[in-house]
C-alpha cells in the first residue's frame, strides 16, 4: 500500500464511529476545481464533526466499482490520522427546533 496525504479537506459525514468521509477540492492553474473524495478510518474517539477541514494522511487504497456503465473508484485512507490544525466548523442550531419544555410533578402537560 502507499501512503498518501491529503490537501485541506471537509469532513463531509461521519462514518460510523472509526471514520468520515472527506472532500478534497484542488484548483488547477486555469482556475478549473477537482474534487477527490476519500473514507478516512481514524479509530474511535476522531473527535471530528461535519464541516471541520484539515489534512489527513494514510495508507491509500482504491476500490473499483461499475455502475450503470461508468467506472468509479472508492478511494479510503487507514491508519489515518489528521496532520494538521482541525479547522472547526461553526455549530448550527435547527431554526425549526422548539425548546425542550418541562412540567412540574403533578402538572398536566398543555401544548
Amino acid at each position: 500500500m502507499a501512503e498518501a496525504r491529503t490537501n485541506e479537506a471537509t469532513v463531509k459525514r461521519l462514518v460510523g464511529g472509526k471514520g468520515v468521509s472527506i472532500e478534497e477540492v484542488i484548483t488547477g492553474d486555469n482556475g478549473q476545481e477537482f474534487k477527490s473524495f476519500f473514507t478516512v478510518w481514524l479509530g474511535d474517539g476522531h473527535g471530528l464533526n461535519v464541516g471541520d477541514r484539515a489534512r489527513f494522511y494514510g495508507q491509500l487504497s482504491a476500490k473499483r466499482t461499475e455502475k450503470e456503465g461508468r467506472v468509479y473508484f472508492d478511494m479510503q485512507l487507514s491508519r489515518g490520522q489528521v496532520v494538521s490544525e482541525v479547522v472547526r466548523a461553526p455549530q448550527q442550531q435547527d431554526a425549526n427546533a422548539a425548546p425542550w419544555e418541562t412540567t412540574q410533578p403533578g402538572q398536566e402537560w398543555q401544548s
